[in-house]
Order: C-alpha cells, then structure tokens, then sequence
C-alpha cells in the first residue's frame, strides 16, 4: 500500500524528479552488487537509441544528462537511516495532502492530458455571466483576422469525450469511403424500439444528423471498420485518436477525447477541405449540419450530450457561422454534476456570438 501511495504522489511530479524518486524505491530493495547491474542496465536500454530518439522512443525524461545524474545517482546511494526514513515519510505525507488539496476536480469523461491552446493571437473573452451553473469554456476563431477569442483557457485545453458532436466526421469518413453518398445515403431502421420516436424509423444523412440518430452513425462505423477510423482519425489528427473503447461506443463518453481548442482547430481545417478529402463529401456534410439562415449570417453547428448514471454531465456544441464577409467558428464545452447537455450549450453559445454581434 505504501508502494502504490507513493507512486501515485510521483504523478504529480515533474518527469525528471518521477525518474529519481523511482530510482530510489528500487535501490531501496536492492543490494549493493544489483544496484550496479540496474545501472548499467539503463546504460545498455539508453544506448541502443540515438540522441534524436533518446527521450520519445525509451520514455524517460529529457536528454542523456539526465541519465547522467540518475547514473550519479545510484553510485552514490546510501540507504536511508530509520531516522532519515521517518523523517522522509513524513515530508512525503506532508506533500500528499498539498498535492490532492489543491488538485483539480474534473469531470468523468475529462482526460488528464491538455491540448495546448493556440498560442498567438489569442484574447480573453470574458463569458462568466453565461456559464453560471457551469464549469465550462468557450472558443472562438475569426478565420478573417486569424484571432482566437477564448473563455477558461484550461477548459478549453482539457480533452472531453465529444459525444454526438464527432457524428461530423463519422458521416465523413463514411462518405469519403463510400458507404453512402451524398445522393444515397439512406439506412434502414431495423425495428427496435429506441428511447426516441425521431430514431425509430428509416433515415438519411440529413435526417440522423438533424435527430442525432446514435443506431445510424453506429452502423457507418461498422461499415468502415475500427482500422479505417483509426487511419481517417490519424489522418485529420482528431484529438487523442483512442477508439480502444469499442466501435459502437469510443466516441460515447469512452476513450475518444478532444478539446474545445481542437474542435475548433478541425472545424477549420474540415471548412477549408485541407483534409484534401473529395469536394462533394465535405460539401454534404456541410448540408447536413446547416441550421438556420438570417438576415447577414448563416449558422451550421452540432450539439452533443454525454451522460454518465444518468445525467448529463459533458455538454457540447460545436459550429461556424458565415457571414457576408467572415466567417466564426466556435465550441462551447459544458461541465456538471447534472443538466450539462447540447441544448444548453448551444443556447449559450448563441447568446455569446449576438453579444459579439456576429449573430443577431
């Protein structure tokens, strides 16, 4: 027990001192002549890698003067003395409990790993009005002035299960396959009785992205198969490109995740077709996610809900808005315990861009 308490405080270290302090546990159940075989053991592993390779392809941190000072470090050890080792648990418990004290709450579907936000050209957006009730983050992207506007950077940055937003390029990846088509794009309903009365029945693209018909996108990726949507993931860079957690539910608060900040990065890179994907396949997307046209603007977007026990935890909507000179495109992430879903998120969403009279 011990052990594990003391490996899970070695998380929240940086790489380098995770190296050292794992050094020391295995010293520590070693004698003097195994300490010298563990060191020349890392030498061996390290050296079959050139220095360009060195930290990527062995997972250990930084370059080979860190190596340097573990070698250093375990031909120097000296075993604790039970005043040491009293003394050493103590600052360890100590910096524990600062450690989980102060460490974020994230939500079930969050992943520990940030994608970084863009980092030139960004502003702060000031929503908090907007997000009362909610953990969450909003960003928006003026493709005109190549300028990022972006509430909680860290919101923005941590990766989330994206639901029905990734609905998006499941048609996509579908289209560019040629499962459907965009003149032919129709699925059989095979009479079970969903939680829905809008999925119970046959559709098109159209219909099952208006519906969010979860069965529908379902059976795409059963046609593509998990190798083809890991290669089209790996292809545009979509988030963590995990589909680990099977093919009927990775995207459903599993083990695909992505950022707010992503979401909007692909969105521009799937506008600008620089996916280099066929004209007609992200044009019939397109269609499909086309909500509304207004005096000045037209909004294309997609909502996506996840619930975990049964509440709504991860709410999302995701979109651009094209108007006669620009063109904005935005994602608005959602955290709470419960009422987090797409139609919240989307509300809030619209009312930030009539704020920014990008809509009105």
């Amino acid at each position: 027990y011990t052990l594990l308490y003391t490996l899970s405080l070695h998380d929240a270290l940086p790489i380098y001192d995770r190296e050292l302090a794992c050094d020391s546990q295995v010293l520590q159940i070693l004698d003097e002549g195994s300490r010298r075989e563990y060191g020349m053991t890392l030498l061996k592993f390290a050296g079959s890698f050139s220095e360009e390779a060195f930290t990527a392809a062995t997972g250990m941190g930084g370059p080979k003067r860190q190596l340097e000072k573990r070698i250093l470090g375990i031909l120097s050890y000296r075993r604790e003395s039970p005043v040491s080792k009293v003394k050493s648990i103590l600052v360890l418990l100590l910096t524990g409990i600062m450690v989980l004290s102060s460490a974020p709450v994230l939500s079930a579907g969050a992943s520990p790993e940030p994608y970084p936000v863009p980092s030139s050209k960004v502003s702060n957006l000031e929503a908090d009005s907007y997000f009362q009730g909610y953990q969450g983050s909003f960003v928006l992207y003026d493709m005109s002035e190549d300028r990022w506007d972006i509430y909680n950077k860290e919101g923005a940055a941590a990766r989330y299960s994206p639901d029905s937003t990734y609905k998006i390029y499941t048609a996509l990846f579908a289209l560019e396959s040629g499962i459907i088509t965009p003149q032919s794009s129709g699925l059989s309903w095979d009479g079970s009785a969903y939680p829905f009365e809008s999925w119970n029945r046959d559709q098109d693209l159209d219909s099952a992205m208006k519906n969010s018909v979860n069965w529908y996108f379902q059976k795409l990726d059963a046609e593509l198969c998990a190798d083809n949507v890991g290669r089209y993931l790996k292809q545009i860079s979509y988030g963590n490109q995990d589909i680990s957690g099977g093919m009927t539910q990775y995207w459903l608060e599993s083990s695909l995740k992505i950022s707010p900040a992503e979401q909007v990065e692909l969105l521009v890179d799937f506008y600008k077709n620089n996916f280099k994907f066929s004209q007609k396949s992200i044009q019939a997307v397109k269609d499909s996610i086309f909500i509304t046209a207004e005096d000045g603007y037209r909004l294309y977007g997609k909502t996506g809900t996840g619930n975990i026990e049964g509440e709504n935890k991860n709410g999302w909507f995701i979109g651009y808005a094209e108007t006669d000179n620009n063109t904005y495109f935005f994602a608005a992430n959602l955290q709470a315990d419960s009422n987090a879903d797409g139609s919240h998120a989307a509300q809030i969403s619209l009312d930030i861009l009539k704020s920014l009279d990008i809509l009105s």
